[in-house]
C-alpha cells in the first residue's frame, strides 16, 4: 500500500532569545530576554472585555440530559459571577478559607470557579470520584484538611451527605440539586446565586495582584502523599 507523502506547511517563527542558568545542585534555569507583550491583568478581565464589546455573544454551554443546550452570553456570565463573588465574601473566605469544588464539569462548576477568581480567593476542582468511588473518604480528607476550606461545592447534596459527615472538615456547603440531610450548613447554588452584588465585589476585582493565588491543583502525586504518610507512620 501507498502512502502519499502530506505537505507540511512552514510556519515563521521569531527568534527566541533565552538565558540560560545551571545552579550548583544541577537546577536549570531558562529566561527569556523578549519583552512581555500586553496581556490581561486579572484572571476575569476578559470576561468583563467581553461583557462591555460583545454582551449577547455565547459564551459557556453544555448538553442537558435530553441533548438540548443550555447556554450562558458573556453578561449573563458576569452578571452571575458577580453574584456568586458576592455570597463568596459573605462567608468570609479567604486565601486561609478557599473554596472546594468537588462536582462534574458544568455551567455551575464554571460560574462559582470564576466567582472565586474575580475577588482573588484560591479555588480547588476536586474529582466527584472521591466522593462517588470512594469507602472511607481518606483522600478527599486529606485534601480538604490540606485546603482548609470556607465554602465547599457538591453537585448532588444527598449523593455527597455520608461523605461530608465523615470528613473531618466542616464549611459551608453549596449543593446543585438535591439538599444533604445531618443538620449541615447548606445552600442551594440557586439561592447563592440570588445575592446582589455590592462595592466590595469591585473593590477585591481591583485588590488582586501578580502574586494572588489562583487556583490549588491537586495530582496524583500530591495525593498519594496521604497513603505514603500513612505507610511510614
Amino acid at each position: 500500500m501507498h502512502f502519499k507523502e502530506a505537505p507540511f506547511l512552514e510556519i515563521p517563527t521569531q527568534k527566541i532569545d533565552i538565558k540560560k542558568r545551571t545552579a550548583a545542585d544541577g537546577a536549570i534555569y531558562l529566561k527569556s530576554w523578549m519583552p512581555l507583550e500586553s496581556h490581561p491583568y486579572r484572571m476575569t478581565e476578559r470576561l468583563v472585555f467581553w461583557d462591555e464589546h460583545k454582551p449577547e455573544t455565547v459564551f459557556l454551554g453544555q448538553r442537558n440530559d435530553e441533548g438540548e443546550w443550555q447556554t450562558i452570553t458573556y453578561a449573563q456570565t458576569l452578571n452571575n459571577v458577580r453574584n456568586l463573588a458576592q455570597w463568596l465574601l459573605n462567608q468570609k473566605v479567604s486565601v486561609e478559607k478557599p473554596v472546594a469544588i468537588i462536582a462534574e464539569n458544568s455551567i455551575e462548576h464554571a460560574l462559582m470557579a470564576l466567582a472565586a477568581l474575580h475577588i482573588g480567593i484560591p479555588y480547588s476542582s476536586i474529582s466527584p470520584a472521591y466522593i462517588t468511588k470512594s469507602k472511607d473518604y481518606r483522600r478527599l480528607n486529606f485534601m480538604l484538611e490540606t485546603l482548609t476550606p470556607g465554602v465547599i461545592m457538591v453537585s448532588d447534596g444527598t449523593q455527597s451527605q455520608d461523605a461530608l459527615q465523615r470528613i473531618s472538615h466542616q464549611a459551608k456547603v453549596v449543593y446543585l440539586n438535591h439538599q444533604p440531610q445531618g443538620g449541615f450548613d447548606a445552600v442551594s447554588f440557586a439561592n447563592a446565586l440570588k445575592t446582589m452584588p455590592t462595592d466590595a465585589v469591585e473593590s477585591a476585582y481591583q485588590a488582586i495582584q501578580p502574586d494572588t493565588i489562583a487556583k490549588v491543583l491537586f495530582t496524583s502525586g500530591s495525593t498519594g502523599l496521604l497513603q505514603r504518610r500513612n505507610q511510614y507512620a
